[in-house]
């Protein structure tokens, strides 16, 4: 074989290696772009209503959610009459009695001017009547006596008291929280909606057509080339490089797909240098 048959061959064969690899790398780009574009159709998206706003970053992977004005108004007042409730419950667990003393302390304030009026009706009956001395004396003791079982029955109460008004608190604290908790909710349903929207989108069965697609394109060029390679391998390249320093002529000029044209089919068969050869 001659070198410039051989050279010739060896043109065709890198050309078609090339042609095929770009083929493959444009593919490689293509699925690529598409597997980008699936998953850009595929993400959270943002919402807007009148309870406030859920916003996704496809750069961060964050759900940024932001309420109303007025509802955050409402949250912050939740969350502080909660921490003042927990405070003021923390305080009363720190001394148990403390909430006894301040019960009962109320209830000795709401009774001294009922004592005092009791004690006052006593003495003035006692002038009334001329109870003096020693009778006008067990009169108020009575009337202490009585007084003093009161002051029991409300130290008694007052622990009582101290427990509900705890329990009051506590309960106070808990529903305040539990109300600033519901408000922070409010979003998650849209939320939700956001992330429904965009996981729901049938990317995987749209994009398994358009990937296939992209791989019979390849495969189409790619087998053009390499067909190519093959009946190159196999044409007869020593018609174009005569021997002998002579310059060929005519026909000898003739290129590869030029031999390959119907046309000039008779002329392959008579002079046994057809491309299938």
């Amino acid at each position: 074989m001659a070198i410039g048959a051989f050279l010739a061959k060896a043109a065709v064969g890198m050309l078609s290696a090339r042609q095929q690899q770009k083929a493959a790398e444009k593919n490689q780009q293509f699925q690529v772009d598409r597997q980008d574009l699936a998953y850009d159709r595929s993400l959270p998206w943002s919402n807007y209503g009148p309870a406030g706003n859920v916003e996704f970053d496809p750069e961060t992977k964050k759900i940024i959610q932001t309420l109303d004005p007025q509802f955050q108004a409402q949250l912050q007042g939740f969350l502080g009459s909660s921490a003042a409730a927990t405070a003021e419950l923390q305080a009363i667990q720190g001394d148990p009695n403390a909430m006894a003393k301040q019960q009962f302390g109320l209830l000795s304030e709401l009774s001294a001017d009922d004592y005092n009026e009791q004690r006052l009706r006593v003495k003035e009956a006692a002038i009334a009547q001329g109870r003096t001395g020693t009778q006008g004396y067990y009169d108020e003791k009575a009337v202490e006596d009585s007084i003093g079982q009161n002051i029991l029955r409300d130290k008694i109460s007052s622990v009582g008291l101290g427990m509900d008004y705890r329990k009051m608190v506590g309960q106070e604290a808990f529903a305040n929280n539990q109300m600033a908790m519901d408000i922070t909710g409010m979003l998650r349903p849209d939320a939700g909606i956001g992330i429904n929207a965009g996981s729901s989108a049938t990317v995987d069965a749209n994009m398994l057509g358009v990937s296939r697609s992209g791989d019979n394109s390849a495969d189409t060029t790619s087998s053009f080339w390499s067909s190519l390679a093959n009946q190159a391998n196999k044409y007869d390249f020593n018609s174009l490089f005569p021997s002998g320093g002579t310059q060929p002529t005519g026909k000898s000029y003739s290129s590869i797909l030029t031999d390959m044209s119907p046309a000039n089919a008779s002329a392959r068969a008579s002079a046994g240098k057809g491309f299938l050869r």
